[in-house]
């Protein structure tokens, strides 16, 4: 269960099944180390499986809730995307969650969050709002995957005079990635064979560990719920 209190959101299992909680607090165990410290007992003192992440988004948690059930899809909500901000449409809350990925160490999430956008944008985006990128610039590391996926598909629908207009002052960072990423792709022609989107974009820890399971690579598997 989800409960939003002020600016904390809380995941409680406390008043979940047995059986359920168990199986939810195996899957946040097996997904990321954070979260299997967070579920040891002499983590949780007396707050007896309920697990505190401030500042997040409940929308965002959501949606992570939702994957950590069935760890292949991504289901976002439709309600009332007509009139969000751009941050809060699709792709920013998408963003969202590859960095609550990232700050809770769950590689798995941020691989599909990755084919998720690819997604997103072959289903007729023609790109991100400068929003979602600022907000991903200034919430991830400068080599993160999400970073230069973003700034390789700004490359792409970001025109020159676009580009002229950048406010540099307001989005250095960003004008950073689009520059690394026109030097790596220079790089990048001299790659033989050269690197798949997985290979590019998706985090794959030491053997034997394969995040990426067989035939999912490159899948961009995803749906919406209402």
């Amino acid at each position: 269960m989800l409960i939003h209190v002020g600016r904390l959101v809380r995941l409680s299992l406390y008043l979940l099944g047995a059986t359920l909680r168990a199986r939810i607090r195996n899957s946040l165990c097996a997904a990321s180390p954070f979260f299997e410290a967070a579920c040891k007992q002499e983590w949780q003192g007396t707050e007896k499986d309920i697990i505190r992440l401030p500042e997040e988004q409940p929308e965002v948690i959501r949606t992570f809730v939702h994957w950590i059930y069935v760890d292949e899809h991504i289901y976002l909500s439709l309600k009332d995307f007509d009139t969000r901000e751009p941050a809060d449409l699709p792709a920013g809350i998408l963003v969202k969650l590859y960095v609550l990925g990232d700050k809770y160490q769950v590689p798995r999430l941020r691989n599909q969050v990755m084919d998720a956008l690819t997604s997103y944008r072959l289903k007729g985006e023609h790109g991100y709002a400068l929003e979602v990128l600022d907000y991903a610039c200034k919430n991830t590391a400068k080599d993160s995957a999400l970073r230069k996926y973003l700034a390789s598909t700004a490359v792409d629908y970001l025109c020159e005079e676009a580009l002229y207009h950048l406010d540099e002052k307001l989005y250095p960072e960003l004008i950073h990635d689009i520059a690394m990423h026109l030097m790596r792709a220079r790089a990048d022609m001299n790659e033989d064979p050269p690197l798949t989107f997985c290979d590019k974009y998706h985090i794959h820890g030491p053997e034997p560990m394969v995040l990426c399971k067989k035939g999912e690579r490159n899948k961009g598997g995803w749906m919406f719920y209402r």
